[in-house]
C-alpha cells in the first residue's frame, strides 16, 4: 500500500472544493507524522478517548485536515493549529502566516467528518463547504427517524420507494444535510427536517440544496455525492 492509496484525493465533476478521504487501517509512517503534529490541547483531548480507535480517527481528522490546508495554503503543517467555536465548527490559523496574510485567506473554508473506518476532508479556497461520510446500517428506528428529519416534500418522496431500498435513500438524503449544515456553521442546530434537497433521493451525484432558519433568512448550496466502495456514501456542500 503507498501513501497515496492512504489518503486519496476525490474527484468530483465541477465542484472546486478539495475532497480527501483516509481510510484505514492507518499506515505508520504518515500516521506518526500527523500525532507528531498535535497540539497540547488536542493531545489533551486524545487523552479523553478511552478507545484506540476513536483516538485513530482524532489523530486522521487533524492530520488530515493539515494535509489539506497546507497543500492548498502553502503553509508547513506543523504550523496548522485549531480553534473549536460555540457550535463545534473548527477555524484554523497558522505560525507561518502573520495577521494580514491570514486575513487574505478569510474566504478559505474546510470541513471534516468520520466514519467506522475513514475519514474524510473538504477544502474550499473561496467559499463555505461542508463534507459528511456515512457507512450504511440497519436502522431499526427508520421510519421515526424519517419522519422527524426528512423534509415533508421528502418524505413524501421517500414513502414512494419500495422499502427495501428505503434504508439507503434515507442516508443519500442524510449526507446532503449533514454537509450542508456543517457549510452554514450551524451543526444540527439547523433542524434537518428543514433542509430540502432536490435530487438526492434520485441518486444524482449533484444537486441543490435549500433551507430557510429561524430569522427566515434562505440559505441555498450545491451538494455533490458519491459512493465509497458498496456501504459508503459522502456528500459535499458548498454555498
Amino acid at each position: 500500500m503507498t501513501e497515496q492509496d492512504f489518503f486519496s484525493t476525490l474527484e468530483l465533476s465541477d465542484c472546486h472544493a478539495k475532497v480527501m478521504v483516509a481510510s484505514s487501517p492507518f499506515r505508520r509512517e504518515p500516521f506518526a507524522r500527523w500525532r507528531s503534529w498535535l497540539r497540547d490541547g488536542e493531545i489533551q483531548r486524545l487523552a479523553m478517548f478511552r478507545r484506540r480507535v476513536e483516538q485513530e480517527l482524532f489523530i486522521a481528522r487533524r492530520g488530515l485536515a493539515r494535509e489539506s490546508i497546507a497543500q492548498m495554503l502553502a503553509v508547513r503543517p506543523s504550523s496548522v493549529h485549531f480553534s473549536v467555536d460555540d457550535l463545534g465548527k473548527l477555524g484554523w490559523a497558522s505560525d507561518d502566516l502573520d495577521s494580514l496574510q491570514t486575513r487574505s485567506h478569510c474566504e478559505f473554508d474546510f470541513s471534516i467528518s468520520k466514519t467506522p473506518g475513514r475519514v474524510a476532508m473538504a477544502a474550499c479556497p473561496s467559499g463555505r463547504v461542508g463534507v459528511d461520510i456515512e457507512t450504511i446500517g440497519p436502522l431499526p428506528e427508520l421510519e421515526m427517524l424519517a419522519k422527524q428529519n426528512l423534509h415533508p416534500n421528502e418524505l413524501q418522496i421517500w414513502h414512494t420507494i419500495p422499502i427495501a431500498d428505503r434504508t439507503s435513500a434515507y442516508y443519500h438524503l442524510w449526507v446532503v444535510k449533514e454537509a450542508f449544515a456543517k457549510a452554514l456553521g450551524t451543526g444540527l442546530s439547523q433542524s434537518p427536517d428543514s433542509i430540502l434537497s432536490i435530487h438526492a433521493l434520485e441518486g444524482l451525484p449533484r444537486g441543490s440544496v435549500k433551507a430557510t432558519d429561524s430569522d427566515s433568512h434562505l440559505h441555498v448550496g450545491m451538494f455533490w455525492m458519491t459512493t465509497l466502495g458498496e456501504m459508503g456514501r459522502i456528500a459535499v456542500v458548498t454555498l
